[in-house]
């Protein structure tokens, strides 16, 4: 709101007084699609439509997924060969890693609480693709691998580590 206030500010030259304005600003913000979104011309239009899910590790397995139950997630699948549970708000699915250590160290996805990757989604084979080749041809992208269809789901995916080493992966929805 301060933001909001400061740019009414500056274009009016006047002191908003009224919350009204504020919040008008707000909804068109918030439900103008982003494809009616003005970008400057050193923007391109994204690749990605969202977020498909987070992976976190976490070291205390059964209480993380006591927690998420807890405030209304459900569990919707997982895998036991790999213990991980996934879990959906009927909205945003969480999935959850167990740790394969009781004493995490340095940052590996597979030892450590914390992100095990990032999923952005996009709406197409042909997006998919494209984010993966836009992605690894940035400098210090890592590819784990190019995009494949993830066995018995009706989805597709390909992971990149960004020049951080975060994991990322893109998905599409079939």
């Amino acid at each position: 709101r301060i933001l909001i206030r400061r740019i009414f500010s500056s274009v009016t030259n006047q002191n908003i007084a009224t919350e009204t304005k504020e919040n008008t600003l707000l909804t068109t913000l918030i439900t103008t699609p982003s494809s009616q979104t003005t970008m400057s011309s050193t923007t391109t239009t994204p690749i990605t439509t969202g977020v498909s899910h987070v992976g976190l590790t976490v070291s205390k397995y059964e209480k993380s997924i006591a927690f998420f139950e807890s405030i209304g997630f459900k569990q919707v699948g997982g895998d036991k060969s790999y213990p991980s549970t996934f879990l959906s708000d009927g909205s945003v699915m969480i999935t959850l890693w167990k740790t394969q250590t009781d004493t995490p160290e340095e940052f590996d996805r597979k030892t450590n609480v914390g992100l095990h990757h990032l999923a952005l989604k996009v709406p197409s084979l042909e997006a998919l693709q494209k984010a993966y080749d836009t992605a690894t041809a940035v400098e210090g992208v890592v590819s784990e691998f190019a995009p494949q269809a993830i066995a018995g789901m009706p989805l597709h995916h390909a992971m990149v580590y960004d020049p951080s080493g975060i994991r990322i992966e893109f998905t599409f929805h079939a």
